[in-house]
């Protein structure tokens, strides 16, 4: 059992959408009470519903009450609640905990070119949030693999990004493979400026589709060109350490005449991999549509 120092612990790390929890303040046993909590919490002071409550769940460990709303306009309505009256009996004999993750996405992707390694597509995903996951690969009825992976993501918080938060591109390219991703709660993308949160149509600012910059256009930009997998400024795609190499470039001959024994290029010591999936890799990250020639 967990030590009751660390109980977000006991939260998934992927959260609980719509939750919040009661955890009693006190060993009193009406705070802990079922019939108590919901009679004089659920329906007397939050003055909530049957219907409008998905569910109540007691966790023991943490002495607690997790309260799962229908959707998301209650779940708001009761965290305002809880904090203009957490001073008032008996909510005040809780203590009122947050385990929803809102920066939680499950993120589908699509490659053309179905041998993108998974672990390309994770650390393009990377600059983005915290992937949690390793890629899932969604079949069809028949048991074929469709071509898109699913990757569970916590988005990196962005004040300045639709909903404070940092969303991927709709569009992107990882070296010469282009690709599309869609998740719910995804805001508007523009292809013309590479923004979130507004569509092309209601754009009036062109940007260079490599710098993301106005002014100029890609043909003209004069910005230090960036890896897609990785998005550094020191090297492009094809020579990314966190790049698998397909099975063309492990074949090539060497500059001394001796052909390539097929290593890999590996994360460094102490950092994080991701399960990477079958196939041979040809990409990275950063989110270009159309790439230049020196990427690929």
């Amino acid at each position: 059992m967990a030590a009751r120092g660390q109980k977000e612990q006991s939260i998934p790390r992927v959260g609980l959408r719509h939750t919040l929890r009661f955890q009693a303040t006190t060993e009193d046993y009406e705070l802990q009470s079922r019939e108590f909590f919901g009679k004089q919490v659920i329906i007397g002071q939050l003055q909530l519903k049957v219907e409008e409550v998905h569910c109540i769940q007691w966790n023991q460990q943490e002495k607690a009450f997790d309260v799962t709303l229908r959707t998301e306009d209650i779940y708001r309505s009761v965290t305002e609640i809880c904090r203009a009256e957490a001073g008032v009996r008996p909510l005040a004999g809780y203590k009122v905990l947050n385990p929803d993750r809102p920066n939680f996405r499950t993120i589908t992707v699509h490659m053309y070119n179905p041998f993108v390694n998974d672990s390309a597509l994770a650390a393009f995903l990377g600059q983005y949030g915290e992937v949690v996951t390793a890629a899932r690969h969604i079949k069809d009825t028949l048991g074929f693999w469709t071509g898109r992976r699913q990757y569970q993501v916590l988005l990196y918080h962005d004040a300045e990004g639709p909903g404070g938060l940092k969303h991927p591109p709709a569009f992107f390219s990882l070296g010469g493979d282009r690709g599309y991703l869609f998740y719910p709660r995804q805001p508007a993308f523009c292809r013309k400026c590479r923004q979130s949160g507004h569509a092309e149509a209601g754009c009036g600012e062109a940007r260079c589709r490599f710098c993301g910059q106005a002014g100029h256009s890609a043909k003209d930009c004069t910005e230090p060109r960036t890896c897609h997998g990785c998005g550094g400024t020191d090297h492009l795609y094809r020579g990314c350490p966190g790049r698998k190499k397909t099975f063309a470039e492990a074949a090539k001959p060497t500059e001394a005449g001796e052909p390539s024994r097929g290593t890999t290029h590996g994360q460094k010591d102490g950092e994080r991999t991701v399960q990477e999936g079958s196939g041979a890799d040809t990409s990275g990250s950063k989110g270009e549509v159309a790439p230049r020639d020196e990427q690929t």
